[in-house]
C-alpha cells in the first residue's frame, strides 16, 4: 500500500504554495493512508498502526489527542467518515473478510468500538471507502459495488440498498467500485469504478 508523509501548505498565495511542516504519527511504523480534517483535526488512517486524531492547532508542536490502536479485525487501516454531530465515526480496514467498525468518539480520549457489521456478501468482502449524510453511511466495497446502511441504531447498522458495479464473481482482487462522491443535495452518488451516477432517495 502506497502511504505518505504529511504535509500542511499556505494556501493564502494559492499560485506559490508555501510548505508549513511535514508530519509522521511518532513512534509508527506505517505512514498516513487516508485522513479525515475538521478545522485543527485530523483523523488519520495509519495503516497497520491503527487510527489517530492530531489536533494541528499548533504546528510546531502537533498533539495526539485520540487513537484506537488494538480492536475487531485489525489490519491495514484505511478509512473513515464521521457523522455530523462527532460521535460516531465509521472505519474500515482494508483486509479481505474483515469488518467496519462503528466507534464512539464522543471522548477522543476514549474511543471506543460500539459494534461492527459487513456487507454479508463474501467471506472476503472489502470495504474501501465511507462517506456518511444524515443517518446513512455509504460504502464503496470494491467487487460488491454501492453499500447502503441505515445507522440510526448504531449498535445494529441495517443494510437498506445496493448498486452493482463488478460482473465477476471473484473476491481476490481490489477491482470493483473503490470511491464514491455526493452530487448535489437531492443524493447523486458519483461511484468510481467505471463511472457511474446514481440516485439514491431514502
Amino acid at each position: 500500500m502506497e502511504c505518505f508523509i504529511i504535509s500542511h501548505f499556505d494556501i493564502e498565495n494559492p499560485i506559490n504554495p508555501v510548505q508549513l511542516i511535514s508530519y509522521e504519527v511518532p513512534g509508527t511504523g506505517y505512514k498516513v493512508h487516508d485522513m479525515w480534517v475538521k478545522n485543527d483535526t485530523a483523523f488519520l488512517n495509519n495503516g497497520g498502526d491503527g487510527l489517530f486524531v492530531v489536533d494541528f492547532t499548533d504546528l510546531t508542536s502537533p498533539q495526539i489527542i485520540g487513537s484506537l490502536t488494538d480492536y475487531t479485525d485489525k489490519g491495514y487501516n484505511h478509512s473513515g467518515w464521521p457523522t455530523a454531530d462527532m460521535k460516531t465515526y465509521i472505519m474500515a480496514d482494508e483486509d479481505w473478510g474483515y469488518d467496519m467498525k462503528v466507534l464512539d468518539i464522543s471522548d477522543l480520549s476514549d474511543i471506543e468500538e460500539i459494534t461492527t457489521f459487513s456487507s454479508e456478501i463474501d467471506p472476503n468482502s472489502i470495504a474501501h471507502n465511507q462517506l456518511i449524510k444524515d443517518n446513512y453511511v455509504y460504502v464503496s466495497s470494491y467487487h460488491d459495488g454501492l453499500q447502503v446502511y441505515d445507522i440510526s441504531d448504531q449498535q445494529n447498522p441495517t443494510k437498506v440498498a445496493s448498486f452493482s458495479t463488478y460482473l465477476m464473481d471473484d473476491h481476490d482482487s481490489y477491482r470493483g467500485a473503490w470511491g464514491l462522491s455526493f452530487f448535489t443535495i437531492r443524493q447523486h452518488i458519483g461511484i468510481r469504478h467505471a463511472i457511474r451516477i446514481i440516485c439514491f432517495s431514502p
